[in-house]
């Protein structure tokens, strides 16, 4: 019980004080799992919601694919997926199909909702990758789901083109030279035939898709455009109401405009200047207004008036997504603490939580005693999760671990180590979650942390390309290990004679850790390695790869034993449990930040190789 009570402590990591308890409703899912994963330990944040136009379905986008819920049940949902796909943007097609958007491999898929089978309507080369680059939304499906308008990479050009063939039917490009016009946001007038396209100028431009040409062009945020401008607001998010009548645009000075796209004129304002504004949506009749901020409130406007009418406040951080029901009874939610729910438009309650595992994890570390899985979501929650079974066992809710992006326990559970983005780590005890004396300096930033067996020695790795020993008791930097490129993740072995160094690229460093020679170099063509483990008893070596797979070698023979494909494009950690029969990892975009969006916890089946 010792271990229990410490891991509970810290597994709202690095938290000085328990903010709230979170009812442990969370379970492992098993839908539509990679072959040779026993659980999928949340669903990865959400990235869109969506009601199917007769509102039977709410689709919702998140990291592990689309999930289709029935409205009337809310139970059992069912997976769309494909291997490593990220659905950035999903809308349904009048007929019912899903039309839904990958970023992250660049494709447009449509799906038929009924059947989970997806038919590939536009390729990869045919979409800049911009995702990452833009600040807003910078993909706009058509009214009719006929058309889509991207960003190109460089930010100076709007193209749109055909879902259904691929082809680019108009382009639009701004002035300048200079990043500065990088357009922002993009919204589709209902009939197709305007596209308003925003920049961090506070321009908005109505352009014409059928002939390319400008037909507006409104500085928003100046009441008289003829005078010297100061500081000139960015356009952040830009809807048109379905009648067509009304273009709404929020911008970076808090206030949500309404503007009459025949004639570019401003026609309102929504009442009150609410700093953090995000997911701006009609309804269907295009009488209300909703958007979600950054500490989970939920505001519902009058479109006519622009009157504030209700607030909603259950949820308790970032609204990630929103949508009005066909019928105008219900809103739906999605919010970075995990959770899908519904609310009553017109008494403003809440009438449903769907769900709660749409979580993205930063990181984790198996706990002392071997029987938690400890992982952290972005600052909002740790949750603690039984190694045999892969259930939740505990949920807690802290501040203070939004920048964490690795940390490790100590063999004896008495500290952890932790790093935060920063040229350091922490070493904190686990009781009382007081900082340790010794400051871990660093030249560059640390990226991982791992403690050796005995406890004694604590290993970093930095984007110097270097790895640090460090005495753990001290704080006296025990050896510097030059492994070459950014190193990712680092291991001891069981006997702790041994670190293992694992970064951008295709091979494993194995080396002695009291020279700091290199023992070996495991060598690997297939893709860069992004993560490394030792089993307990030192027999078994895993290693997760930027592609997406994991490889599991015999430690003697240095052959690969067993391979599984994941999800996700890369594997940013994986750990061993301590019976040795069970891996953990947690996959992700992005290797390079653990704390990238969407990364999921996935638990996998070795115990045939013992």
């Amino acid at each position: 019980m010792k271990y229990i009570h410490r891991v509970s402590i810290l597994l709202t990591l690095i938290s000085l004080s328990l903010t709230y308890y979170t009812p442990i409703s969370i379970a492992q899912d098993k839908t539509n799992l990679p072959e040779g994963a026993l659980a999928r330990l949340g669903k990865g944040f959400t990235s869109g919601i969506a009601y199917s136009p007769d509102g039977m379905e709410l689709a919702i986008a998140s990291a592990s694919g689309i999930w289709i819920y029935d409205t009337t049940t809310f139970q059992n949902p069912k997976l769309l997926k494909k291997q490593k796909m990220h659905p950035e943007h999903i809308a349904y097609k009048p007929d019912g199909n899903l039309l839904a958007v990958y970023n992250f491999r660049n494709d447009i898929l449509l799906w038929d909702t009924k059947t989970g089978t997806n038919k590939p309507q536009m390729g990869k080369t045919d979409i800049p990758h911009i995702s990452d680059i833009i600040l807003a939304s910078a993909i706009a499906f058509s009214a009719d789901r006929q058309a889509i308008a991207a960003n190109d990479i460089t930010g100076k050009e709007v193209n749109i083109f055909d879902v259904e063939t691929g082809e680019k039917k108009i382009v639009f490009q701004r002035g300048g030279d200079d990043l500065i016009n990088l357009q922002i946001s993009l919204a589709f007038s209902p009939d197709g035939f305007l596209l308003a396209v925003g920049d961090k100028n506070g321009i908005i431009t109505l352009l014409d898709t059928v002939t390319g040409e400008v037909k507006q062009e409104i500085t928003s945020g100046v009441e008289n455009p003829q005078e010297p401008r100061a500081v000139v607001p960015a356009v952040n998010e830009l809807v048109f109401s379905p009648d067509g009548r009304t273009l709404v645009s929020r911008s970076s000075d808090s206030v949500v405009r309404m503007w009459n796209p025949d004639t570019g004129e401003q026609i309102g304002k929504l009442a009150g200047s609410i700093p953090d504004l995000n997911q701006l949506v009609f309804s269907e009749d295009s009488s209300l207004i909703a958007a979600g901020d950054n500490f989970g409130n939920i505001y519902v406007w009058d479109a006519n008036t622009g009157a504030q009418l209700k607030t909603f406040s259950e949820n308790r951080t970032i609204v990630t997504a929103l949508a009005f029901s066909p019928d105008l009874r219900t809103i739906a939610s999605s919010s970075r603490d995990g959770s899908i729910r519904i609310w009553n438009i017109i008494t403003g309650q809440l009438m449903q939580t769907v769900a709660d595992d749409y979580i993205g994890y930063t990181t984790y570390d198996i706990s002392p005693d071997g029987n938690k899985i400890v992982s952290l979501s972005h600052g909002i929650n740790s949750y603690i999760w039984d190694t045999t079974t892969g259930e939740l066992q505990d949920t807690n809710s802290t501040n203070n671990i939004i920048f964490a992006i690795d940390f490790a326990f100590s063999p004896d559970g008495s500290t952890y180590a932790m790093t935060q983005a920063e040229r350091s780590f922490m070493l904190l005890d686990l009781d009382t979650n007081k900082r340790m004396e010794h400051d871990f300096e660093h030249l560059s930033q640390v990226v991982c942390v791992a403690f050796s067996p005995d406890g004694k020695l604590i290993a970093s790795g930095t984007k110097d390309k270097t790895a640090h020993i460090w005495d753990a008791t001290t704080g006296e930097e025990k050896l510097a290990i030059r492994h070459g490129l950014y190193i990712t993740d680092v291991a001891f072995s069981p006997d702790g004679k041994t670190l293992a160094t694992a970064g951008n690229v295709r091979n494993i460093y194995l080396w002695d850790v009291e020279m700091g020679k290199r023992r070996m170099v495991i060598r690997r063509h297939k893709s860069d390695i992004s993560s490394v483990a030792y089993s307990p008893d030192g027999t078994l070596l895993a290693l997760g790869s930027k592609s997406g797979d994991i490889t599991i070698y015999d430690v003697d023979t240095m052959k690969p034993l067993k391979s599984f494909i994941g999800d996700h494009e890369v594997v940013a950690k994986v750990r061993f449990t301590a019976d040795g029969k069970r891996l953990v990892s947690l996959e992700s975009r992005d290797f390079r930040a653990r704390y990238a969006r969407g990364a999921i916890l996935y638990m996998w089946d070795i115990g045939a190789l013992r």
